[in-house]
């Protein structure tokens, strides 16, 4: 009797600490932030696959750009990719401190990738190249912009079906922009042209309307320079790569004084102040040498 109590004992105990375990996955998860690209095997849209944090209630469905971000999320766990519509069902484990990634999805498998592939600096992945443009429009059509780019030339982009544009958290249709509106494009080459697969309404210059939310998107980054490739600096967070775009607007300084772009060096600490275009990249107002 007293062999059967203290096993009923020990079995009580065992599911007491199964649930504690369960409650610090499901329950807090982390602090955290898991952000990535899905770029398909074989070319195709990612828009469409749900992604989920296996464990936790976090969850995501991607769109045409393939970009996810988790906040609070455990430093590590396993991501689930399913698409019903073609039968897409693969998973992939994430390592404590990946940083941002690349995942190369397939029907059945999913794997990591170079995180240089996202914006078109490397890899071969799915054949298409991403180009990132800051600038002002010139001209608009509802089948393209001419785009005034920080490089200070004007880049035709155009449109398709599967061409996202957003204004703080509103979509947006082709015939929605005009001149003089400051835009953040992500673009595809299509047989020589730039095609836009993203493009974000930063500032239009003409009202003050709430849809800007220059509250919610203003963001602080303190970091090092782990490189600076045109007018990108990436700087290390500590939490993963930062791209930091900069542009005309853009005010660089020491201690106070005014400096130009190509006085930034790799390993210096720097403060930034700006607006999130996505999960990893912002365009800065103001970088700030420590």
């Amino acid at each position: 009797m007293r062999i059967r109590v203290g096993m009923l004992m020990a079995a009580v105990l065992v599911l007491a600490a199964c649930q504690g375990d369960r409650e610090s996955v499901t329950g807090q998860y982390g602090a955290a932030v898991m952000t990535g690209q899905v770029v398909m095997a074989d070319g195709s849209s990612p828009a469409g696959v749900s992604v989920t944090l296996r464990g936790t209630s976090i969850s995501t469905i991607l769109r045409a750009d393939g970009q996810f971000a988790f906040a609070g999320a455990p430093e590590a766990g396993e991501l689930s990719f399913e698409r019903a519509a073609d039968g897409i069902s693969a998973l992939l484990r994430v390592e404590p401190g990946s940083g941002p990634m690349v995942v190369e999805l397939a029907k059945n498998s999913a794997k990591k990738s170079s995180s240089k592939r996202r914006s078109g600096r490397g890899g071969s992945g799915s054949g298409i190249k991403v180009t990132q443009f800051e600038g002002v429009i010139s001209s608009a059509t509802p089948a393209r912009i001419v785009l005034f780019t920080s490089k200070q030339v004007d880049q035709a982009i155009a449109f398709d079906v599967a061409t996202i544009i957003r204004k703080g958290k509103a979509s947006l249709t082709p015939a929605d922009l005009v001149a003089a509106m400051r835009v953040h494009v992500k673009a595809k080459q299509v047989n020589g042209a730039y095609v836009a697969t993203l493009v974000i309404v930063q500032n239009d210059g003409s009202d003050d309307d709430d849809d800007d939310e220059p509250e919610e998107d203003a963001v602080k980054v303190s970091g090092r320079i782990a490189s600076i490739a045109g007018s990108t600096v990436t700087v290390d967070s500590g939490r993963g790569a930062i791209e930091v775009q900069t542009d005309a607007a853009t005010r660089i300084e020491r201690r106070g004084s005014a400096i130009l772009l190509t006085d930034l060096a790799a390993g210096q600490k720097v403060k930034v102040e700006g607006k999130r275009v996505d999960a990893t990249t912002i365009l800065a107002g103001k970088i700030a040498v420590k």
